[in-house]
């Protein structure tokens, strides 16, 4: 999945590959949901690995910025701050909720002339309300990797 952030290096095209916290550390459900406002919505908790290190996440970090982060370790401490959730819509996007401050928070895109375009991904308030329409800034759709592929099995 590629997912444009900035991490304090340049323009660059992050992939990411989603893991279901579940089937990787099922153990730590419980506390996910103590810490989480909406444990009722029913939905797996993820995480985003990188395409490049199967032991680095996406997380919010402690400034509010995006960085990467140990997986495994960031669960053992139980910071949650890599894992987030898909919330399906009516249409082909999801809102990605984060776990940060209570799981209100969804990844947004935002407006500053002051920052360039790929700088302008952030968490703002997400929308959970039902019958609701969610803000064009808070949709996402889930892609493959931008790179090559190679086809399973060929057909003859």
């Amino acid at each position: 999945m590629p997912l444009v952030v900035n991490l304090g290096k340049s323009d660059e095209t992050f992939n990411y590959n989603l893991r279901e916290v579940k089937a990787f550390e099922p153990t730590i459900i419980d506390d996910i949901k103590r810490v989480d406002s909406f444990a009722n919505l029913g939905l797996e908790y993820v995480q985003f690995v990188s395409a490049n290190d199967i032991n680095e996440c996406l997380g919010i970090d402690e400034s509010g910025f995006f960085a990467l982060k140990n997986c495994i370790g960031d669960l053992d401490r139980k910071k949650f701050e890599t894992v987030f959730q898909l919330i399906p819509l009516l249409s082909d996007a999801v809102e990605i909720r984060s776990l940060v401050l209570g799981g209100k928070e969804c990844i947004s895109t935002f407006f500053n002339p002051n920052l360039e375009p790929w700088q302008r991904v952030g968490i703002n308030r997400c929308e959970l309300r039902e019958g609701f329409s969610v803000d064009l800034a808070k949709l996402w759709a889930i892609m493959p990797e931008i790179k090559q592929a190679a086809i399973i099995q060929p057909v003859d």
